[in-house]
């Protein structure tokens, strides 16, 4: 039934094939697909205003020749129309191909990571594992899809089986989505932050889109270190996993160390510097309900949270304080929201403001 299943499938999106729009491009967003750029704008392409198609819609792109340059994805409500997921007419988003890219993907994490010590990791990291506007994080035996675009949200199944045949003990797939929307002129929020016209915007929570919802409390590992996670409700997939070398970095600076990490989420970094031999760590975020989650890190690995300071309150106000009572610490981590996404907000009123 399995395969009878999948080859059901697979032979509908071969007909989806036949539905793939084609869209001719400027010589210039030609050229620069042909050099390895994987996005077309809607300036890119001729003729965008009478166009009319639906997100996700295949589409087969050429230059001004007629030569066929690659072929992808359609969002209508993004700038950014077509992101490319192949340069072979041969190929389609069905799953032969979501499966043969997530095992290319995963074989590169087997070679450069522990994955005994590392259960939480990122599968997937958009273009450069070659399928843009896809983030997939592994926690234990959950996934968690990221969707930077509406494009990918018809093939969600698609993603969800060939993890399960990747993951054979995989228990359950959690989908959130990052948004562009209209926005006024830059205002920064964890969160969701502005690009001038457009911001990208978390979408509240998760939703789980096959098998089991996961703990509230998924303990995984990082390096070693566990952690509580959360994953429908936690920013982005839960952890930031993109900071995992980060955070092994830093960690060798810190021994006998008075460290303070400003914009601390669940304490991360803080928890990195406690093991690693920091005298005091000092955690500062705006949400009490991720100092409380810091904390629960800290025992979960068995150190004394009373040993350490859980902070609520803002962070540019505290470190005003800092200044006038004229407090040092031996190691500062900032990592704050982006207050400026775009050169053409650098130099923003409010972004200046809240960088200085």
């Amino acid at each position: 039934m399995q395969n009878n299943y999948q080859s059901d499938q697979n032979q509908n999106w071969r007909r989806e094939k036949r539905r793939s729009i084609r869209l001719n491009l400027t010589n210039e967003v030609s050229e620069r697909l042909k050099s390895g750029h994987p996005w077309v704008y809607q300036k890119g392409i001729i003729g965008y205003e009478k166009r009319e198609l639906s997100a996700g819609q295949q589409v087969d792109l050429y230059d001004p020749s007629g030569k066929f340059v690659a072929r992808g994805l359609y969002d209508p409500e993004s700038p950014i129309a077509v992101r490319t997921f192949t340069r072979s007419y041969q190929e389609n988003m069905d799953l032969s191909f979501c499966l043969a890219s997530l095992k290319r993907s995963y074989a590169l994490r087997q070679r450069c990571l522990d994955l005994e010590k590392n259960t939480a990791f990122r599968l997937v990291n958009g273009e450069n594992d070659h399928l843009p506007g896809l983030v997939i994080d592994i926690y234990g035996d959950f996934a968690v899809l990221l969707l930077y675009t509406s494009a990918l949200r018809p093939f969600r199944k698609i993603f969800c089986q060939a993890l399960k045949e990747l993951f054979p003990n995989l228990r359950g797939v959690v989908e959130k989505s990052v948004v562009l929307r209209s926005a006024q002129p830059p205002t920064a929020v964890r969160g969701g932050v502005s690009t001038g016209t457009l911001a990208l915007q978390d979408e509240p929570g998760g939703k789980v889109v096959w098998g089991e919802k996961p703990d509230e409390e998924l303990v995984v590992l990082e390096n070693g270190i566990k952690f509580y996670v959360n994953v429908k409700q936690g920013q982005k997939t839960g952890l930031y996993l993109d900071h995992r070398d980060n955070r092994l970095i830093m960690q060798k600076y810190c021994s006998q160390q008075k460290v303070l990490n400003c914009f601390s989420y669940t304490g991360a970094f803080s928890l990195y510097a406690a093991l690693g031999g920091a005298k005091q760590t000092v955690s500062l975020d705006l949400s009490r309900q991720a100092n409380d989650w810091a904390a629960k890190n800290f025992s979960l690995n068995g150190l004394n949270s009373k040993e350490h300071k859980f902070i609520t309150g803002d962070v540019f106000e505290y470190l005003r304080i800092l200044f006038k009572q004229n407090q040092q610490y031996d190691l500062i981590i900032l990592d704050p929201p982006p207050y400026a996404t775009s050169k053409k907000n650098v130099f923003h009123f409010m972004a200046i403001k809240q960088y200085f």
